[in-house]
């Protein structure tokens, strides 16, 4: 990057801004696809996270068939992130039972929530549990082609999307036997609007469900990994690199966000540019 004046009519630097936006499309496209790859060798990370004493335990033990987890009526047992292995339709899931969130004033339990909103953050899946009589309290009547408001019960920082899976535990403590005919894809109201969501419907105690929810988190698995890696910009890259590529791409968004001031800009493009040397292992002053 020169220390040149830019030139008069702007048009050396549009054609500059112009390639640096084109380049931040190539690197955000990498940076998806090398996810790919990583979710492969890594495995995929599928989080379990909900409010407290809502069976997020007992649902981490069901699935791995094993006592992994303590299991406890008290809220608030789980303060720390417990992880296991399980394969998933023979792909490697790092499953993890994250403690629950709510308002507490205990530092311990505090500690564990702010690690399991951090585990969110880093989780390919989450499995979103709420218990059935506090979804459905009063209820008699459920129709999953209506607008269910979840939005209610969201713990924060908690947010639904297309790689969320909604665990209703719990039914055997409701009167209505209509769960078994209640599994799919829901509408549900939450904060950010109407999105549709995988619900699924168990029962630790009877093991009722969990094939169902087996089955949806094959697919889902399998839907991540087609979207993350389906074109010929998946490549292997190394986890320092793509974190370095991350790095990159903000500092490439800040340029963006100074563009009407060159000479800050072009102090974002420098950054950027010396970034990538970290994985060229050159620099060119052109």
């Amino acid at each position: 990057i020169s220390d040149e004046p830019i030139d008069e009519d702007g048009r050396l630097w549009m054609n500059v801004v112009n390639k640096v936006r084109i380049l931040v499309k190539e690197i955000e496209l990498s940076i998806s696809h090398t996810r790919t790859h990583e979710m492969i060798r890594e495995g995929i990370k599928l989080s379990l996270i909900g409010p407290p004493n809502v069976g997020k335990s007992s649902i981490f033990n069901r699935l791995l068939q094993r006592q992994a987890a303590i299991v406890s009526p008290h809220a608030g047992t789980t303060r720390d992130i417990i992880n296991a292995n399980l394969l998933i339709d023979g792909v490697n899931v790092s499953l993890s039972d994250c403690a629950g969130i709510r308002s507490t004033n205990d530092p311990i339990e505090n500690e564990g929530i702010s690690r399991a909103i951090n585990q969110i953050k880093l989780s390919d899946i989450c499995l979103v549990v709420f218990e059935a009589p506090t979804l459905f309290e009063n209820k008699t009547n459920y129709n999953k082609d209506e607008i269910f408001d979840l939005s209610q019960f969201l713990p924060p920082n908690v947010e639904i999307d297309e790689k969320t899976i909604i665990v209703v535990n719990k039914v055997d403590l409701c009167q209505s036997k209509q769960f078994e005919q209640q599994s799919g894809i829901w509408n549900l109201k939450t904060m950010n609007g109407i999105v549709k969501a995988n619900v699924v419907f168990v029962c630790c105690l009877s093991g009722f469900g969990f094939s169902e929810l087996i089955y949806v988190m094959e697919k889902v698995v399998k839907d991540l990994i087609a979207k993350e890696g389906s074109d010929e910009h998946s490549i292997v890259m190394h986890t320092r690199h793509r974190q370095i590529l991350v790095n990159c791409l903000d500092k490439l968004k800040n340029f963006e966000d100074y563009v009407s001031r060159p000479e800050l800009a072009s102090e974002e493009l420098k950054n950027a540019l010396n970034l990538i040397a970290q994985i060229s292992g050159r620099v060119d002053v052109e």
